[in-house]
């Protein structure tokens, strides 16, 4: 289901069974966008964001916010709506369609054992449950898979720590903190957060970007403007805005931040290694930077998620199948041939969602950060 707020009055509308984790695309134009138990919310102030549809939507909480990254993770709002994304095909419901519809048909029960969300770091994987819990696996010799206790709705993670906004909207980190990339600002309208290798930034639900920790590059300093959709690479930081155009900032030494000059209009950007992916609305892949495994030349075909990675980038084609391409020394980017609903591309290994809620990983498993815990 998704949920639509008309003026502070909550409606109802049926997507299809398939929910997803929630999309870089605007979530009014494509289904199923948002997570399992999520649904596109549409605020007084004409923002939209995918809300756990639950008893604080269902009371007219705005502080209920999107399950975006992204994955990927890589997050992406549309001043709230956040990432991750589905094979469905969009439903043509207007919002007149939506008075139509009852609060009699609000959201399924939502599952809590099942994944909503999942974040590939370096050694590491954090995934978001259906209840808001946060789970993490892999290394943990800074602390990083030390998931904190409460109910979250957004999940990032890198190379040493982990990131993840509240329920009530605040940003929070754990893991290393060299730098200072886990000490997140205090606020509570934080909608999608982003984990880089030494940094990390939060878009707020007013489409504002805060980023922290080492600025060596410029990295926490984006270009002037409103933002919808935000992802963290290494050492750079991409974000898209109103327009849908994509803006990068920070480390350059690949080109991973000079996106393509032409009048494409992008859904989602994922900031990787030392090369970036960005999805159109029309779903096509474009990247850039780095390609010395081939993780920028993109396979034919069209496609619903992308997450770029240290070397290799993974997609979700429109057929619900995941497609990786680039290094493959740890089988990172041999993909299954099952469909999913979520993809996050890590150093060495990926993991997804599988359309009924399961996490599945491959690659490098040293740390064990490609086995996920067994779903009770």
């Amino acid at each position: 289901m998704r949920a639509i707020f008309l003026l502070g009055v909550a409606f109802f509308m049926a997507c299809g069974d398939d929910s997803t984790t929630a999309s870089s695309a605007d979530c009014r134009q494509q289904a199923n966008a948002c997570a399992v138990g999520f649904g596109c919310t549409e605020f007084t102030s004409g923002a939209y964001e995918c809300t756990r549809l639950n008893s604080a939507t269902q009371d007219l909480g705005v502080s209920a916010s999107d399950a975006g990254n992204t994955a990927d993770a890589q997050r992406s709002v549309d001043v709230g709506a956040a990432i991750d994304s589905t094979a469905s095909p969009e439903l043509d419901m207007t919002l007149a369609d939506a008075a139509d519809t009852t609060m009699a048909d609000a959201s399924p029960p939502i599952d809590p054992s099942a994944f909503a969300e999942i974040a590939s770091g370096g050694y590491h994987t954090c995934g978001l449950k259906g209840d808001g819990r946060v789970v993490c696996w892999g290394r943990n010799n800074h602390g990083q898979t030390d998931a904190l206790p409460g109910t979250f709705r957004n999940l990032s993670t890198n190379y040493w720590h982990s990131c993840a906004i509240t329920a009530e909207g605040q940003p929070i980190c754990w893991g290393d903190n060299e730098f200072e990339q886990s000490n997140a600002p205090m606020l509570d309208t934080g909608s999608v957060i982003a984990a880089g290798y030494m940094h990390s930034c939060v878009l707020t639900q007013a489409g504002e970007i805060q980023c922290w920790g080492l600025d060596d590059s410029g990295r926490l300093t984006p270009p002037p403007g409103q933002y919808k959709a935000i992802d963290a690479g290494w050492y750079h930081t991409c974000a898209i805005d109103m327009d849908n155009v994509v803006h990068c900032w920070g480390a350059n030494a690949d080109s991973q931040t000079e996106p393509p000059m032409d009048s494409a209009q992008y859904q989602q950007v994922s900031a990787g290694g030392g090369h970036t992916c960005a999805l159109t609305l029309e779903g096509e892949v474009r990247c850039w930077g780095s390609n010395e495994y081939e993780q920028s030349v993109v396979p034919d075909g069209t496609f619903t998620r992308i997450s770029a990675g240290a070397e290799h980038t993974c997609a979700i084609g429109t057929d619900g199948l995941p497609m990786c391409w680039g290094q493959n020394a740890r089988t990172q980017s041999n993909a299954p041939r099952v469909a999913v609903r979520a993809i996050s591309a890590g150093l060495d290994h990926t993991c997804a969602i599988t359309l009924d809620g399961e996490a599945i990983c491959w690659g490098q498993n040293n740390h064990q950060q490609a086995s996920p815990p067994a779903r009770p």
